[in-house]
């Protein structure tokens, strides 16, 4: 069985300061793809930043100009392409739990 491949981004990354009352999670979200779809999904994000200066999407930005029908046809597109979203949404006071427990357990 061939893998899969998860291009992803993060959003609430506060470093080591898991306690960040300002920003309590931490989310994971982005595109499950079969290897098979890679280039395709990749003339999506390509043509999705066709006359754009823009390096990368980002959707903080595309939301604060009022492009929601943009992010609404990237989804489309890559769903298209045979997709599909995956996201995880992690309480970081939870995460900071699961870290010290780690760390005890692999040294025991």
């Amino acid at each position: 069985m061939a893998g899969l491949i998860y291009f992803a981004d993060e959003a609430g990354n506060t470093g080591s300061n898991y306690l960040d009352q300002g920003q309590p999670y931490y989310v994971l979200a982005g595109f499950v793809l079969r290897p098979n779809q890679v280039d395709s999904a990749r003339d999506v994000i390509l043509n999705a930043l066709k006359g754009t200066k823009a390096a990368e999407l980002s959707a903080q930005t595309l939301l604060r100009r009022g492009k929601i029908t943009t992010i609404t046809r990237i989804i489309r597109d890559l769903g298209k392409v045979g997709a599909f979203p995956a996201a995880s949404l992690i309480e970081k006071r939870f995460a900071l739990g699961a870290r010290i427990t780690d760390a005890v357990v692999g040294k025991v």
